[in-house]
């Protein structure tokens, strides 16, 4: 509901709130008012092709109460209060006042009959009064997510669940969890610096970016496990990604759904498709970071994390590997019955998934090179090519027509392509574009008894985009290192 609107004098507010209203929105009654006025606006709407208020509407999944604002617990804590314009702080003195006032009797004597200043403007305070003071900003947080919770289910009927906003950066897990759901953000590698470009098309200043592959430590999904996700609720991650310039932008989601998957998470979003509603061609840098609408390391393996996450391929922790034998040569493994995945180091070791065989066999080269072994569902063995990403997706039939797989020179399975098809033709339709100096390459799936093309933009790769990301390249001649 809430993203980045501001609220200012020109809605009867005081200036000098921080951007979007974060924190203060939580506890300024005029912004709280304001909101619900926005929310009922908004969900009421009634949607003039299915006649269906959004309240309502099936296509609508659930509802975040405000994106990424930091609470008042989590302000607290990095010593955030200080930094509120005079107007917020007077705000928030009354309120800190009137909850010292109804906890303590009248008779009994405590910080100058109710009146004590803000904890950041008293340092030496006693232990009773900072644990009053963080009791006070936990109840006053609590009392905001409730309440808007409260108002869009009750008052406004709403059916799907309510998250508030983002557990563990930007507010506590135990606040959040006394909602319908809790969600969480990560990025592995984000990009630091002002001149980094999220959203914009320039760049002014220096910024830096991470080049490490998360397979070594896995902290960033482990920290959302330990610090977000709480038992017996819903959990999702609305925004994940790797962002550019990442070299292991490719091993983003399936890292995410198969490590979430076996720790019971119910969603992770790829964040973002395209800030561009005119940019479905690759920009050349920079372009926003997070956009995979010209990346097909992030596209072209959508199908494939969805069989892991929402297909419920893999179903428990025993069939997630984590291998750290070998300190800087770690890999993640997942052996299913119809999905296999393989990312990170081989290092020269032979992995074995059921079916599937990673094994190498010396120096990569075009006479020798290391092989993948996978079976159909009649028991053929089908080679891959060691290029390929070590997707092996297998789908169940729903026509009496006998079809292998068809593994693509990326790795990708074409669910059960005709038996004419050759196995690494992936991509049938590569062709130049008459439009542009660039190859199009269309990607194709089953669907019912036609072939139809799949996200026909990420298969549009720029010379550019060609030439930044690669993946499934041979190992470098030195270390032989192959990431996959």
């Amino acid at each position: 509901l809430h993203v980045g609107r501001t609220l200012d004098e020109r809605d009867g507010l005081p200036g000098g709130s921080p951007w979007a209203n974060k924190t203060v929105g939580q506890f300024m009654p005029r912004m709280v008012e304001l909101q619900k006025e926005y929310a009922h606006d908004l969900l009421t709407h009634v949607n003039r092709y299915t006649g269906n208020a959004y309240t309502d509407e099936p296509a609508v999944a659930m509802i975040e109460i405000s994106n990424e604002d930091s609470g008042l617990v989590m302000t607290r804590r990095r010593m955030g209060i200080k930094k509120l314009a005079q107007p917020f702080q007077d705000e928030l003195q009354r309120q800190w006042n009137a909850w010292l006032k109804n906890k303590y009797p009248a008779n009994e004597v405590k910080y100058a009959n109710g009146k004590a200043p803000l904890l950041n403007k008293f340092p030496k305070a006693s232990a009773q009064f900072r644990k009053d003071f963080d009791d006070f900003l936990w109840d006053t947080e609590l009392a905001y997510w409730k309440g808007m919770r409260d108002y869009i289910r009750e008052t406004l009927k709403a059916k799907m669940p309510v998250s508030g906003t983002q557990a563990g950066h930007y507010s506590p897990r135990e606040i959040q969890a006394q909602l319908d759901y809790v969600d969480s953000h990560a990025y592995f590698h984000h990009p630091r610096g002002k001149g980094a470009p999220w959203v914009n098309k320039g760049v002014t200043n220096d910024w830096t970016a991470g080049g490490e592959s998360l397979v070594h430590t896995m902290g960033t999904l482990r920290n959302l496990e330990e610090h977000s996700h709480a038992p017996n609720l819903p959990f999702t991650v609305s925004e994940y990604s790797h962002p550019y310039p990442s070299p292991f932008v490719g091993e983003g989601q399936p890292l995410a759904c198969a490590f979430g998957r076996q720790k019971g998470w119910d969603g992770v979003f790829q964040y973002s498709y395209n800030h561009y509603p005119d940019g479905y061609e690759p920009q050349g840098m920079p372009w926003c970071i997070f956009d995979a609408v010209a990346n097909p390391a992030v596209l072209a393996q959508m199908p494939a994390c969805a069989a892991l996450m929402v297909r419920g391929d893999l179903r428990g922790s025993r069939e997630f590997i984590w291998n750290r034998d070998r300190p800087g040569k770690e890999y993640v493994a997942v052996n299913t019955a119809n999905s296999k995945l393989f990312v990170g180091y081989a290092d020269g070791r032979t992995i074995e998934l059921g079916s599937v065989r990673r094994r190498p066999a010396g120096r990569p080269s075009r006479s020798s090179r290391a092989t993948q072994q996978a079976s159909d569902k009649r028991g053929r063995q089908v080679s891959l090519s060691p290029r390929a990403l070590p997707w092996a997706t297998r789908v169940r039939r729903s026509s009496a027509r006998r079809r292998r797989p068809c593994v693509s020179s990326t790795g990708a399975v074409r669910r059960f392509a005709p038996r004419a098809c050759p196995a690494r033709s992936y991509f049938p339709c590569r062709r130049r574009d008459s439009r542009a100096t660039r190859w199009r390459r269309t990607v194709r799936v089953r669907r019912g008894s036609r072939w139809s093309p799949l996200a026909t933009e990420a298969a549009r790769v720029s010379a550019f985009c060609r030439s930044t990301v690669r993946f499934g390249t041979r190992p470098s001649s030195n270390k032989r290192k192959q990431l996959v």
